[in-house]
């Protein structure tokens, strides 16, 4: 049986033993629900991870769940109303609130939104942008933006200057990807008596704590009051290669970044110990965080000491942890850690993901750390 077929290793805050060794309980994983969705500004801004409060939750959940020991769709109909554009010098428009002026191509010709849609200036600017250093390109000249995983804000581009944008998000801490997009947005908000103001265009660079695929690119718009219709064109999709992002995770070191892969472990070591300790999985919309499984890791290590095996053996810690997104049809269903009690090279990271009925299931920004001090470097039986 091929990994692809098989059933992934371990993730909860729905948190499991595994039944069989390093199986998810994806009916558990499911009765979650959906991941979070994201309310996307209205204006530019970047969203700060919380970092410390994401390990201290995590810490906080084992206490209470320690592991065993051992939207509604955007409207696209273009032609659902034909109403005259407001007048930008009448009283009305002047006193509605001005909105952010946008630097790309001014649609004046035909200032509707099929006429911004069948504009070909934008996608020849997004079909020639380069892609950013450290960066893999998802999708280009898409009409329709990213509705991904852990939403951080947005800026807004003088260019369609992908390197730019990539250059915003390496600054912002659990920023993983980022959507380049034009858009057509009103001059002022709509209002009574203005309902259909002239528009402008913006640049939008949109950051994301999670990747973006051509599955969760699904935002093609919507109507602002009754009349203007906002629309994408030119939308181009960048996703890191190290999902790391240089966090520093104090008491761990990285073994390795495994990309679309994780860790299958050995069932049971040289000495017959099952290292496998189980998982923890969060789907709350936050950007992926290494630090929130080291805490759950080191947390959980604390709890076995405390409250030791009742035949007196002694108290399994978690020394190694992977963690990655389990990808449903492309999106983003929850952020796994997965915990051993022992250390596991990169050699086992053959579990790419596996079919479950008419839906697939797959890795993404893998990585896997160990203890720094106490590593516990498993060995594997001899075959």
């Amino acid at each position: 049986m091929s990994f692809r077929t098989a059933l992934l290793a371990g993730l909860a805050a729905y948190a499991a033993a595994s039944p069989m060794p390093q199986q998810i309980d994806l009916d558990g994983i499911l009765a979650q629900g959906p991941p979070a969705t994201a309310t996307i500004a209205s204006t530019p801004g970047v969203i700060t991870m919380a970092v410390t409060s994401l390990a201290s939750a995590a810490a906080a959940e084992i206490t209470v769940a320690p592991l065993p020991q051992t939207t509604a769709a955007a409207d696209s109909d273009i032609s659902k109303r034909d109403v005259a554009q407001s007048n930008i010098t009448s009283p009305a428009c002047q006193a509605r609130p001005k909105q952010p002026v946008g630097t790309g191509p001014a649609n004046t010709a035909d200032d509707t939104a099929s006429g911004f849609l069948s504009n070909p200036a934008y996608n020849a600017s997004s079909d020639v942008a380069p892609v950013p250093s450290g960066y893999s390109l998802a999708f280009n000249s898409l009409f329709a933006e990213n509705n991904a995983y852990g939403y951080m804000g947005y800026s807004l581009l003088n260019s369609y200057d992908t390197v730019g944008c990539a250059a915003q998000c390496d600054k912002i801490v659990g920023c993983q990807a980022i959507n380049v997009a034009f858009e057509r947005a009103p001059q002022v908000d709509p209002g009574t008596n203005c309902t259909n103001p002239p528009s402008t265009t913006l640049i939008k660079c949109v950051f994301w704590g999670g990747p973006v695929t051509p599955q969760n690119a699904v935002n093609n718009g919507q109507w602002r009051g009754n009349d203007f219709h906002v629309v994408i064109a030119g939308s181009n999709g960048y996703t890191k290669n190290d999902p790391t992002l240089g966090q520093v995770v104090p008491g761990y070191t990285l073994v390795g970044n495994l990309g679309n892969a994780t860790v299958n472990a050995p069932t049971y070591d040289a000495d017959g110990v099952y290292s496998y300790m189980g998982y923890k999985a969060y789907n709350d919309g936050a950007a992926f965080s290494i630090e929130r499984c080291a805490a759950a890791c080191s947390a959980q290590s604390a709890y076995n000491i405390a409250h030791p095996p009742q035949d007196g053996s002694t108290p399994t810690t978690c020394q190694y942890f992977a963690t990655y997104y389990l990808m449903k049809n492309g999106n983003v269903q929850s952020q796994v850690c997965s915990m051993y009690s022992e250390s596991w090279g990169t050699q086992y990271a053959v579990n790419t993901g596996y079919f479950y009925g008419s839906d697939v299931y797959t890795i993404r920004s893998s990585v896997i750390y160990s203890n720094t001090t106490t590593p516990n470097n498993g060995v594997a039986p001899s075959s």
